[in-house]
């Protein structure tokens, strides 16, 4: 959660950064506006903006972008769902996404999560943040 809250202060920041749109900025930096929101303007501000970067950099973005997007989906199951802890495998956990199905909970699928694979997720995040700079330098900066 800590890369998660830091990745989404810094996509803040770049709105600030990027926006001429002062009241825009204020509703988007928000602690309840959602980062779906954020990613959104920001896209925006990126197909609005008046530089054209080269292929690869428009490459480079939208695998960028992309993977936000499934991190931010990804940990909202995570934040949403019920996670439960086998008391007979101890490396690892199982998580319920949250679901609204009318059928009886010991039905729902339970997918299993270990530790690592939270890890991994963390150092994906931190690896965005770390690289927001340089995605989206092509499309701020002017030569």
């Amino acid at each position: 959660m800590e890369a998660y809250a830091w990745f989404d202060v810094n996509l803040g920041l770049k709105i600030k950064s990027y926006s001429t749109d002062p009241s825009k900025v204020a509703a988007l930096v928000k602690p309840s506006t959602p980062m779906k929101l954020r990613l959104d303007y920001l896209r925006q501000l990126v197909e609005l903006s008046q530089v054209k970067p080269t292929v690869q950099s428009k490459s480079i973005w939208k695998a960028w972008i992309a993977q936000a997007e499934a991190i931010r989906l990804l940990r909202n199951d995570y934040a949403h769902g019920r996670w439960i802890n086998s008391s007979l495998v101890t490396t690892e956990f199982h998580f319920a996404p949250l679901g609204w199905s009318d059928e009886y909970e010991s039905t729902q699928t339970l997918i299993a999560v270990s530790p690592a694979q939270i890890d991994s997720l963390s150092n994906e995040l931190w690896n965005l943040t770390r690289s927001m700079n340089e995605v989206l330098e092509p499309y701020f900066l002017h030569p």
